[in-house]
């Protein structure tokens, strides 16, 4: 949701690729399929839903935009099923470090 408000809708532009209303109609419609129960959900040790529709759509709306183009600073939270790990995405961060 983050970032389908602050990625560019085309390089170099200062307009997001979605406005909140078109973000919650995206919701409306891909909700059920988002937030599908995975079969056989056992809440010890998996997360209820598997992430992949949503993984597969962001993927197909943002193409090769990346964290460090979106229109303002961003802090994005996640979870790391495997390593049973918070993940914490900054684009702050990503634009002030150096590696």
């Amino acid at each position: 949701m983050t970032l389908m408000l602050t990625a560019p809708s085309s390089p170099g532009s200062n307009q997001p690729l979605f406005t909140p209303s078109e973000v919650v109609q995206f919701y409306k419609e891909n909700g059920p399929h988002i937030f599908k129960l995975r079969p056989l959900w056992d809440p010890i040790r998996c997360p209820k839903y598997d992430g992949m529709f949503l993984r597969n759509k962001a993927r197909e709306l943002l193409k090769e935009t990346r964290l460090n183009q979106t229109l303002t600073n961003v802090v994005i939270t996640s979870f790391d099923e495997r390593k049973i790990y918070p993940v914490i995405f900054s684009s702050f961060k990503l634009k002030t470090q150096t590696y």
